[in-house]
């Protein structure tokens, strides 16, 4: 058969560069092939282990969450960095884990804290 193509196509050199190309395009193709095989492949493992990506909504904090203080004798509270918080007395000092107690308590935001 190949002394029939060598025929056909009328010298070895044509012949010898036809087989190369057609070695490269076959190379070509099988390595395509290749790739979309494990592509698929893989999308079939990540589907059948249940994972999937989206993307999470920003979170906003909860300005209420924030860790108050405030004084018995007193009426308002403060943020822990605030300036009013550092002249309250030990034994006075009542802490709250949010905003919403220290209100709930009857106590009122300090005006010199910014919330």
């Amino acid at each position: 058969m190949q002394h029939k193509i060598k025929r056909f196509s009328g010298s070895e050199r044509l012949f010898m560069a036809l087989l190369m190309l057609l070695t490269g395009v076959v190379s070509y193709q099988l390595g395509q092939e290749s790739v979309t095989t494990q592509s698929q492949t893989s999308s079939q493992y990540s589907q059948s282990a249940g994972i999937i990506f989206v993307e999470a909504p920003e979170v906003i904090p909860d300005p209420t969450a924030v860790p108050v203080v405030a004084s018995r004798n007193g009426t308002k509270y403060h943020q822990l960095d605030c300036p009013g918080a550092g002249t309250i007395s030990a034994q006075n000092l009542i802490q709250f884990d949010s905003v919403r107690e220290a209100q709930a308590a009857g106590y009122e935001p300090a005006a010199n804290c910014d919330f």
